[in-house]
Parts: structure tokens; sequence; C-alpha cells
């Protein structure tokens, strides 16, 4: 291990091969011993004391020669790390050094085989051979055989798991999460520097950073006294990354949901989306905490080492840049670092710095999605889109951007301009329409507005200004955001139901909450996700959970719209379980404003036609 540098005679197998090793007198005298002769009784008694104070040692002590066999070792350390006797032939003290720790053992290591130190001492986890590590202070010293001129080394191990619990206590340590004893940011970026450096030295010795955080999609109460409810979900969701993982892996939290994976020493880069699976399964199953369960979904992003990388910090950067590249994909996604997505992340980077001007320079547009009523064919509402007219790039998808907005705090801002703009159209569609007097208007509101205290004022005064009615208007909450904010939700929604404002649930079933939760928040309607009527041609369980959801609504007395209908078929069966409203491509895809206009003249002689027929 630490001799490739030196040059030291090839180590003996066995202490037991040459017995004479453990030495009890200076060289001279044993030197001076007849070739012939036994020695002196009073030797040989002195080397079995010698012998049975090394054997009966409360320390764990062992001999080693340079090259990192070990010759002897004694009860203290069988018992301590779980080996038998025959197992010391086949073991390398190298394998009991933690890999991150490998450098300065060796370094230490060379200082004492060269004569720079005599003794050394320093704190050091060492591997049990269950897997698991241990605290011990370690004090080596060299040794030189007087018959052999061989260099040995003597160890003694001694375990400082207590002490280190209390300095976790006594002396909160500043390289270490307070929670759970995690390494930290500046402590995984040290562990970082010395993986990166034997990487290096040994390019097919693999490495690779893991960026990840967790969303929870169950009710968790946000008051003051259930903050140790977030802080013992943390502490779980830790405990399992650490289970899907080697035990030579590091797992390091960053903040209150995000943590880092330090993996090492491995050779096949078809290992790693192995592993992040691995920790994807790892969170299917729900976390018990106290009387609830807790669904997670986890997002990672992946940087894996090349030798082109420079610096040790560049690679947890694209471990983060991949992680957000993950995290705009979708929940429970994952990314691995590559030329691609440095192009992509530069794309969006972009895409940030134009979207903070966007709306300066009025560069936001309004398309309208049919509602319609199944059952007529009537125009009953109109969904707002909002879609972004770049001057370089044309029209951009919501898909692209709302993430990023969301993530740079102008989400808020954006809302409120569809919000506006949207009820000023739809005043005039009831001025200059006399059959959209009854047809309502479908704004989507972020979870940044739905924490907002300040939003229902800011309703108010939009329905003010725009002079519609304000059950003209209907206000969509996503399923997770009412949920992960069910008390703030809940005083939100309350508020805007006293001005008379319409609430619906969108994109419901998608999440992990169940109808008991929903039902706590004053909703007037469900949007069934597009999702479940995708594939219902092709499987029978979509339209027994558009069924089931269908028969819990009604018993709440929601309305329930069907969204991403696309035949005829689905209208018929959709009808037949009580759907009446529905939107979709069957009817019509988003449609621009000037194309509302024309929408409600032919929807109008459509009705007429029938009517008269």
């Amino acid at each position: 291990m630490w001799t490739k540098q030196l040059s030291f005679i090839k180590p003996r197998k066995s202490l037991q091969d040459e017995p004479e090793k453990i030495e009890v007198e200076s060289e001279s005298s044993v030197k001076s011993l007849p070739a012939k002769h036994s020695p002196p009784r009073e030797l040989t008694q002195t080397g079995e004391l010698l012998l049975n104070a090394f054997e009966f040692a409360p320390i764990c002590t062992m001999i080693l020669t340079a090259t990192g066999d070990i010759l002897k070792a004694n009860r203290a350390f069988y018992n301590t790390f779980g080996y038998w006797e025959s197992n010391l032939p086949d073991l390398k003290f190298e394998e009991l050094v933690q890999i991150n720790d490998l450098e300065i053992v060796n370094e230490k290591i060379t200082q004492l085989l060269t004569g720079k130190e005599t003794v050394s001492t320093i704190d050091m986890r060492f591997r049990h051979k269950q897997g698991h590590l241990l605290w011990t202070t370690w004090a080596a010293s060299s040794n030189t055989s007087g018959l052999t001129n061989s260099k040995h080394l003597i160890f003694q191990l001694q375990s400082v798991a207590h002490r280190k619990r209390a300095e976790q206590r006594i002396i909160p340590s500043t390289m270490h999460d307070q929670l759970n004893g995690l390494p930290d940011r500046v402590s995984l970026m040290e562990r970082l520097e010395v993986a990166f450096k034997i990487s290096k030295k040994q390019p097919t010795k693999q490495l690779a950073v893991l960026y990840l955080n967790y969303e929870r999609y169950e009710l968790l109460h946000s008051d003051g006294a259930n903050e140790e409810l977030n802080d013992n979900l943390a502490l779980k969701i830790s405990e399992r990354l650490e289970s899907a993982l080697r035990s030579g892996d590091t797992v390091a939290r960053l903040n209150g949901d995000e943590f880092a994976i330090l993996l090492e020493n491995f050779e096949d880069d078809k290992e790693l989306p192995q592993i992040i699976e691995r920790l994807q399964k790892q969170m299917l199953q729900p976390v018990p905490l106290e009387d609830q369960d807790i669904f997670i979904n986890l997002c990672i992003g992946a940087a894996l080492w090349t030798p082109d990388y420079e610096r040790p910090e560049l690679l947890l950067r694209n471990a983060n840049t991949a992680f957000h590249q993950a995290k705009r994909m979708g929940r429970g996604h994952s990314e691995i670092f590559n030329s691609e997505t440095h192009k992509r992340a530069s794309f969006l980077q972009q895409l940030e710095n134009d979207l903070k001007q966007a709306l300066e320079r009025n560069e936001f547009c309004l398309y309208f999605q049919p509602i319609i009523n199944l059952e007529d064919s009537r125009l009953s509402g109109l969904e707002a889109l909002i879609r972004w007219q770049h001057p370089k790039l044309g029209q951009i998808s919501p898909m692209e951007f709302i993430s990023i907005a969301e993530e740079i705090g102008l989400i808020s801002s954006i809302g409120m301009w569809v919000l506006r703009e949207s009820c000023r159209y739809l005043n005039e569609w009831h001025t200059n329409h006399e059959n959209s007097a009854k047809v309502w208007i479908s704004v989507n509101v972020s979870g940044k507005q739905l924490v907002d205290v300040d939003f229902p004022n800011q309703v108010s005064q939009v329905l003010d200004e725009s002079g519609i009615a304000p059950e003209s208007l209907k206000l969509e909450i996503t399923e997770s955001s009412a949920i992960k904010n069910m008390d703030s939700a809940e005083n939100i929604l309350s508020q805007l139901n006293q001005l008379g404002v319409h609430l619906s649930v969108d994109d419901f079933g998608t999440g992990y909450s169940s109808l008991s939760n929903v039902h706590r928040l004053p909703v007037n309607s469900l949007k069934i996700d597009r999702s479940f009527l995708m594939n219902t041609q092709e499987s029978e369980e979509n339209w027994e959970i558009i069924k089931t959801i269908m028969n819990m609504a009604q018993s709440l007395g929601l309305e329930v719209i069907a969204e991403g209908v696309e035949t005829s078929t689905q209208v018929v069966r959709l009808l037949t379980l009580g759907c009446k409203l529905g939107q979709g491509y069957y009817f019509a895809q988003p449609l621009e404003v000037a194309a509302i206009d024309h929408l409600f003249t032919e929807l109008q002689n459509n009705s007429e036609s029938q009517t008269s027929n």
C-alpha cells in the first residue's frame, strides 16, 4: 500500500514463521547468543510474559510489515472488528481503512517508515468486518528487527465512539448536520478533494457526486409545534439513503431537504444509473411518521468524474446543474450530467435572464381552451393558458418557463398578469356576445400565491377593475400545492370563497393525498388529470380510477371536469359515469383570443340547429 515509492524487504507471511521477531533484549545481546544453544530461561520467560501481555491487552494491537500485511493481532482486535485469527493471512491493513482516509494513512505510514516520525497518533475511522465504521484513536510506531533488519509497524487502536458522540452533543460540530450527524457541505468538500486526488492517481476508480432533494405529498402541519415532524422526516430519509448505498459512500446534508452523496471506487460507469434507481426505489414505500404515511419523491442530479475535471468543486456544481434539470422535468426524475445537460443548462440560464424582462416587454400572451358541457356541447368555460412570445426563439411553452419563474420568484407577478388579462377578456366577451353570459374563466393559481396573505385582496381588486361577477371566475389550484400548504390554503381559499369566486382542484389524482384531505378545502370542483384518459382504450384500470373519483366527488357535491378528452367514446363513457364537463383536443385545442369570438358564434349556431331538429 504505502511502500510503492519505498524499498523494504519482502514481508513474512506470519509471525509464527519467525518467533524471534518479538524482541526482548538489545540487538547486541541477541547476536551474542551461541548459535547452537537455547536462550537463557529468564529470556524465554520474559518473552512468554510479553506475548501474554500482547495477547490479552484490552487495547486492539497489531504488528504489520512495511507492505501492509498483518503479522499478528490480539484478542481485543478480533473482538472489536469481528475477525477470526484464520482471516489474518488474507487480510490487508488497507481493507480496514475508510477509503476517504487512505491518503492520510499513506502519508503517516511513510513518515514512520522513513524515520521522519517515531510515533503517530490520530483519530480515524476503521472498518468492521460487517462494513460499518468505528471511530478509534490510532497510535502507531515503527520498529526495526535486529535479526533481520526489517521494518515493522506496531498499531494500537482504542475506541473513541463515546467521546465522539459526547463532542457532538456538547460542542456542536460545524462540519456535521446537527439533526442527524451527517457531514455538511464543508466536510463533504474535504472528502471530495481526497477522493478527487485518488481518482487522479488511479483513473480506473470511478467517482461520482449526486445532488438530490425530496418533496413530500402528504399532510404535514406547518405550525411551529410540528417542526419536529419535519426534522424527523429528514432524519428517516437520511437513514433510507444510507441503507441504499455501499458502506464506503458518503451522504451529506446540505440544508433542510437537500442532500449530496459522494460515490467512490466503482469501476463500471453503468453502476451509477443502478445506484440512482436503487435510491428511487427506497422512496417508493411511504415513510411512517407518527399517525401519517408520508410519500416521498426524489429528484436526483449526478455528475461522473472524468480526467478532464480540474477541480473537485466542478463535480458538485455539475451535479447541481443536472439536479435542476431533473427538477424541471418533474418530480421523481433523475439526470446525469453530460454535454447535452450543459447545453440545456446554458439555454435555461439564458431563458432565466430573458424571463426577468419579458413581463416589462409585454412578451406574454394568452390562449384559451374551451371547457364543454358533454350533454349538449355548449361552451361552459374557458381555461386561460399563458404563452411566451420570445423575440428570438418564437413561442415558448409554459412547460419551459413556469418552473424557472417559480425558482427566481417571478411566478406571482406572472400569475397576477394572467388573472388581470383573463378577467379583462372575459368582460369583453360578455359585453360583445349575448350567448357568453354564463361562460366562466379558469385561471391557474401557483403555490406561491396560495400562501400569500394578500392574494384574496388582489383577486378582489381585479374583480372590481374588470367588472365581471365573482362566480364567473374559477381559480384552479394543484392538488399537491394545496395539500403541501394545507393550513395556509384553507385560510386563503376560505377568503376567496367568501368573495364568491369558484375554486377547483387541478390535476386531481396525481398526488398522494386522499379526498378526505381535499374535502377540508372550500372547493367547488375537481379536474381529473389528463393522464387518466390517455390510455383508457388499453386499460380498464384507468376507468375504474375515474369511476372511484366520480363517486367520491358526487358524495361531496363536487363538480367534475375531465381533462384530455380526445374521442367520442371517452365522451360517452364519461357521461355514463356522471361527468358532465370536459376539455381536450376532441373539442378544441387552445385558441388565440381572436378565435374565441368565432367559437361563440359557431357553438351557438350548432346549438340552435340541434334544437330546431
